[in-house]
């Protein structure tokens, strides 16, 4: 099904505030596969343990958090 612009409803599903003094989330787009789904964040200040107990991560790359400003967190897909 390829990708998108994520709804704002769903970033608010999973717990993250649009507007953060941790987080800037400047832009982010999805790909659901497996129940996963892929989400592209700008990481400021939060370390890789610190996003994922916050924010229930299921998984941060190692880009994410470790003084690279880009990486991407996995979220697991909420079951309906």
């Amino acid at each position: 099904m390829g990708y998108g612009v994520v709804p704002q409803l769903l970033t608010l599903q999973f717990g993250v505030p649009s507007s953060s003094s941790l987080v800037n989330v400047t832009e982010f787009y999805y790909i659901t596969s497996q129940g996963w789904l892929f989400s592209a964040w700008r990481i400021t200040t939060l370390e890789e343990r610190d996003i994922k107990t916050n924010y229930g991560v299921d998984h941060v790359s190692p880009e994410a958090g470790h003084g690279r400003e880009e990486g991407t967190i996995m979220w697991k897909k909420p079951r309906e």
